[in-house]
């Protein structure tokens, strides 16, 4: 009877993979020599041939031609000229527009001079601050800080600095948190608490101008959507107003917005305002307020 030998448990197994590895490998191989060989083919391919000499060409001794006959001249009829005018020409009249304002643009610092009131909030300086039920005004950060707890409420603040009759004026505005209709003011042409204009901001990016007359408000420009307005909180937006014998102007991060005409309130003094329109609170800073004196056309 025939003896076998023993194989450990697993080594045929072993030489299973060991055959399978070396197939794949030399499949591999014949693979790469393939890709080689085409990669080749196609280099030589595109390889630029030696150009071959051109055939020569045996020049053939060209014939003589025969002389044109010379055309008969037609009579011409001399061409009238048309005198041209003398003088000197004169240049292309301008519209006044072009010439003497070249840009109808309004500038919020136009004939802007002296600095009257400048106010960046490190210090007490006279503004009105403290608490109330609508909510409080205070200085933090260096910055003018309204909070309105109250919806439908709203506070103002006014300095204590001098009057200004024709200026220009310029804050900061720094809203914290607010909804979308919640508004932050300028106000200019200050008589007292209950009589000036005001200029108003919306934190979804709308734009009021209105008369607060005896505390009744009254829109001289209602509510519109300006471009220019940064939304949302935080953000920041410059506000500027230009006021001079009853013309106002308006700007929001020195873009010019609209005109307004009205002479109820001229000169006073400034002062900044916050109020909650939603249904939640909202919070505002206001910082770098300058005053400019407008000096006469």
């Amino acid at each position: 009877m025939p003896s076998y030998r023993a194989q450990p448990i697993g080594e045929g197994f072993r030489k299973q993979t060991m055959n399978l590895r070396l197939h794949r490998l030399f499949s591999a191989h014949v693979l790469m020599r393939a890709l080689l060989s085409v990669l080749e083919f196609l280099l030589t391919a595109c390889t630029v041939s030696t150009p071959q000499a051109a055939p020569s060409l045996t020049v053939v001794p060209s014939m003589t031609p025969a002389r044109p006959t010379p055309l008969p001249i037609l009579p011409t009829r001399n061409p009238t000229i048309t005198p041209r005018p003398t003088g000197t020409p004169k240049p292309p009249t301008l519209s006044p527009d072009v010439t003497r304002n070249p840009s109808a643009t309004p500038d919020p610092l136009q004939n802007a001079g002296e600095v009257l009131f400048a106010e960046d909030f490190e210090a007490e300086t006279g503004w009105g601050l403290g608490a109330d039920e609508a909510g409080l005004v205070g200085l933090v950060g260096g910055k003018l800080a309204f909070t309105i707890i109250q919806p439908g409420l709203s506070r103002l603040s006014l300095w204590s600095g001098p009057v200004v009759k024709d200026a220009s004026y310029q804050v900061t505005a720094l809203p914290i948190f607010c909804a979308s209709q919640d508004e932050y003011a300028l106000l200019f042409n200050v008589q007292d608490s209950n009589n000036y204009h005001r200029f108003s901001l919306t934190c979804d990016g709308l734009t009021q101008v209105a008369r607060v007359q005896n505390g009744a408000t009254r829109p001289l420009k209602d509510f519109a959507r300006a471009g220019s307005v940064i939304t949302g909180a935080p953000a920041e937006n410059r506000m500027g107003v230009w006021s001079s014998g009853g013309m106002l102007r308006f700007f929001v991060n020195d873009v010019y917005l609209y005109s307004v005409r009205d002479s109820t309130f001229i000169g006073g003094i400034g002062g900044l305002y916050a109020r909650a329109r939603g249904s939640a609170s909202m919070s505002v800073g206001f910082d770098d307020l300058t005053v400019w004196a407008v000096n006469p056309q």
